[in-house]
């Protein structure tokens, strides 16, 4: 059976072809495995190699190119019994030209290859490897059976009474015969370039670079410095330690001054390079990193990609990495404002919606599900947010939703209604079951094969708390997978959550601030870059309970975004309604959308009251709290709230037999006010 290491190499090697050839493409397109009528199937590559992921109800087949090849390749259709393992390891083998992992035999005449030199000079030199290094590497030219042109790159040493020569495919067909070694020999537990530790060049300046290509180790050699090279990131290590000789590695330990590991930016390489810096001696050793934004990004992977990336500059490129390694480790985990990327927060939907975390704060039962989906609506098809056209979409963007309080078929309805774009639309119910863990990786591998902006209806419902109103027991795992979205690619978060219960009273009316939008706000308002809060519209000044009545039966809401942070201008209030008045089709159901009533610059009814207690206030300066809560019919609860608005605060009795009094908070009260108090107290009815 082979080695976890040789299934890992095989796998990356594999890509995507075998994906390919089962009729499947790169991205997301229609499951194989099930009956779908959407796209939820998606098919992806790192440094792992090629791995999928189906997103379907019910459906959640998942796994890397072998378990593919075990769903797909059974005889019949009915796939009910998989290939086993080692069935499907070796089809893999088969379809990219490995027979029992050992190549043909062969003759191989050192020099031979090595008088054939100038035949692949044009590739080494492309890489930074002039002539006379690679004549004193004993590099030469060599046609590989069954591949072609290959580099011949000895390792100047025996097995089994065979030279172990390394080959490198100049033009390879394919991944999977780039690399080739002689018969019967094998590089896994051996250091490419280790004979250089008893150069000179290493006494003189006893740094070692260790890189994991036998040729990035020449092109950095062409700079100047002393490298060696493992075989690959994975073949070189048994169980996440490294193979090599016991002996070898206290050599290198005990001789050098610094070891700088500059194996892969993938996940191979970061695991190598683990290794070295658990093995080697903590204040010798130092990994070496660059910006490496994954497959696509343009960003070099190897130490050879770095040299083709700027061949002029690459010594100084080299010196510069070396310099950042050697700073403590605190360095990497932190970052000078210089070192932070230029510009302002990008707008997903202008004035509406930033990137990051943003949440939806109303009482139950306000309508938040069908703003997120209006939301959805703008971000899938890349139209204005109900149809602005201030609100424009920057961009159409995927929308993973998360729902776990609605079921499969109404939230199927509402979303349909809404008119999202099934294409860009992936979601989960509660009929999917137990809410999904925001750390789960199958989420995890959503986020990063769609970017989708997610939405989470309600928040509360991914935590494990009993409490909603403790923002202590809620705020550290929302955070941490909150953040955890935000850095796997998720360009924003949605948050629909409930107000606070204690913001309840005078028929729900509630003051739309920030403490009364989002219970837990102390946490969870701080984490997040927007914050809107919804609740039914009031009307005017002079509408009262019917108003009220009428805007619930009309889904007629009032919106306040009551934490803008970088949003500029901050945004005005406006109104919208989902239903028609009664007899006549409602919004939602001919528009498929809310019809904005107005927006821009407006006053809520809390404004509104607390304007029109202040100015009563500058004739009626000794006015109750129950005497403005009877005139304005309001809860007398809610009067300082409002008065608070306009800068007022309720100011206690300043003498015995006195009562208190709203003031302003730049105010203090001074005899005369209370020689008046006291005269008026005593005329006052209440």
């Amino acid at each position: 059976m082979a080695s976890k290491a040789d299934i890992d190499k095989l796998k990356r090697d594999a890509g995507l072809t075998p994906f390919i050839s089962r009729g499947l493409k790169k991205g997301v397109q229609k499951c194989i495995f099930h009956d779908d009528s959407t796209a939820s199937l998606s098919v992806n590559e790192d440094g792992d190699g090629g791995y999928f992921n189906c997103f379907g109800f019910g459906c959640k087949k998942a796994g890397d190119v072998i378990k593919l090849i075990q769903l797909v390749d059974v005889p019949g259709t009915a796939r009910s019994s998989p290939l086993s393992f080692p069935k499907a390891l070796d089809t893999l083998r088969k379809e990219i030209g490995i027979q029992d992992d050992k190549q043909p035999p062969f003759a191989f005449d050192q020099a031979a290859a090595a008088a054939r030199l100038k035949e692949v000079m044009p590739f080494l030199l492309a890489r930074g490897i002039t002539e006379d290094i690679a004549i004193e590497a004993g590099l030469g030219a060599y046609d590989f059976p069954g591949v072609g042109l290959m580099v011949s790159i000895p390792y100047r040493v025996k097995q089994n009474g065979l030279d172990v020569v390394l080959f490198r495919a100049i033009t390879p067909s394919d991944p999977s015969k780039k690399w080739r070694h002689v018969s019967g020999t094998s590089t896994d537990a051996l250091l490419y370039g280790a004979e250089i530790l008893d150069s000179a060049a290493f006494a003189a300046d006893p740094t070692l670079m260790v890189l994991e290509s036998a040729l990035d180790s020449l092109t950095v050699k062409g700079s100047g410095r002393n490298a060696v090279s493992v075989s690959s990131a994975t073949s070189s290590l048994t169980k996440g330690k490294l193979k090599y000789d016991a002996a070898l590695l206290k050599k290198i330990s005990d001789t050098a001054e610094h070891i700088n590991i500059a194996t892969d930016m993938d996940a191979a390489g970061a695991e190598n390079a683990t290794a070295w810096l658990n093995e080697m001696p903590k204040e010798k050793v130092h990994r070496i990193i660059w910006k490496y934004g994954g497959k696509g990004s343009g960003d070099p992977k190897d130490v050879g990609e770095v040299y083709l990336k700027s061949p002029d500059t690459f010594a100084d490129v080299l010196t510069e990495l070396e310099r950042e390694a050697l700073k403590p480790p605190w360095h990497l985990a932190f970052h000078r404002l210089d070192e932070l990327p230029d510009g302002d927060p990008a707008m997903l939907i202008e004035g509406i919606l930033p990137e990051g975390t943003t949440m939806v704060g109303a009482l139950s039962g306000v309508g938040k599900t069908w703003v997120l989906l209006s939301l959805a609506k703008a971000l899938t098809n890349g139209t204005p947010f109900m149809g602005q056209p201030e609100w424009k979409v920057t961009e159409p963007r995927n929308v993973l939703y998360l729902i776990p309080e609605s079921g499969a078929k109404a939230f199927k309805k509402r979303a349909r209604k809404m008119g999202v774009n099934e294409d860009g639309f992936f979601c989960q119910t509660m009929s999917d079951g137990r809410p999904m863990s925001l750390q789960d990786p199958v989420l995890a591998m959503a986020i990063r094969d769609l970017h989708p902006v997610v939405m989470l209806d309600t928040v509360i419902r991914f935590e494990k708390i009993q409490d909603e109103n403790s923002s202590a027991q809620s705020s550290q795992n929302l955070a941490v997978g909150i953040f955890g979205m935000l850095t796997l690619g998720a360009p924003a978060v949605v948050g629909a959550h409930h107000a606070p219960k204690k913001a309840t009273g005078d028929h729900g009316r509630t003051l739309l601030t920030l403490e009364s939008a989002l219970r837990g706000t102390g946490d969870i308002g701080a984490m997040s870059d927007c914050v809107w809060a919804i609740q039914h519209d009031f009307g005017g000044d002079g509408e009262g309970i019917e108003y009220l009545q009428q805007s619930k039966n009309l889904m007629r809401l009032f919106l306040r975004c009551v934490k803008p942070r970088d949003i500029e201008p901050p945004p005005g209030d406006f109104r919208i309604v989902g239903r028609d008045t009664e007899g006549r089709p409602s919004h939602l159901d001919t528009g498929g959308d809310f019809h904005v009533l107005a927006y821009g610059e407006s006053k809520s009814r809390a404004e509104r009251k607390g304007e029109q207690m202040a100015a009563y206030l500058q004739s009626n300066a000794l006015a109750s709290k129950k005497a403005l809560a009877d005139m304005f019919k309001v809860s007398e609860k809610h009067v300082a709230d409002y008065l608070e608005l306009e800068g007022y605060v309720w100011q206690g009795p300043a003498k015995k037999g006195q009562k208190g009094r709203f003031v302003r908070q730049e105010e203090q009260p001074d005899e005369a006010a209370d020689e008046q108090q006291s005269y008026q107290q005593q005329q006052a009815p209440f």
